[in-house]
């Protein structure tokens, strides 16, 4: 267990970086027991399609990602698929390139965590996404942090003025 939970081998193998690793609020064993923990007894694996394809190497109908369903992928077949386009590039150099304020919805996951530690990243980050999206728009992310406040504490520039993220989007 200890060369399993080793910062090297969780950065290596687990895809938790180092950074990332800094920000729990417990040793990285117990976190990283935590979210196995709460992977495989609070989310039932008839229910959990992200494991059920590592374990039994397919989906069920029953259990397979939203666009997989009969319903959404006939949506997908005609048409839809046409409004999906793919950028391999960071979040702030593809509003850089796509600046139409037509972006109502942002799924950050965790990938804030590793910019904890570059704070002018994160808020060139924050910035492109509050001046590239609509005004209603909802934002989603998650941490390894329980409290998160390197994103809280984030510095922009919204309609003149200066305020944190903490100030504007809760």
């Amino acid at each position: 267990m200890k060369l399993l939970c080793s910062p090297f081998t969780l950065s290596l193998l687990n895809g938790i970086p180092f950074t990332q690793q800094k920000l729990t609020d417990k040793p990285i064993a117990d976190f990283l027991k935590n979210v196995i923990d709460t992977a495989f007894s609070e989310l039932p694996l008839k229910n959990n399609y992200f494991y059920r394809v590592y374990f039994y190497g397919k989906y069920t109908k029953q259990c397979c990602p939203e666009f997989l369903k009969e319903e959404n992928f006939n949506k997908l077949k005609d048409g839809l698929i046409n409004r999906i386009s793919i950028h391999t590039t960071t979040v702030t150099n593809f509003l850089k390139e796509h600046q139409k304020k037509v972006i109502s919805r942002f799924i950050l996951l965790d990938h804030m965590d590793w910019m904890a530690a570059t704070s002018n990243i994160l808020t060139e980050e924050w910035q492109q996404i509050l001046d590239n999206s609509t005004k209603d728009c909802r934002y989603i992310w998650r941490s390894a942090s329980s409290k998160a406040t390197f994103v809280d504490s984030t510095s922009i520039t919204y309609e003149g003025k200066v305020t944190t993220l903490n100030q504007l989007i809760t």
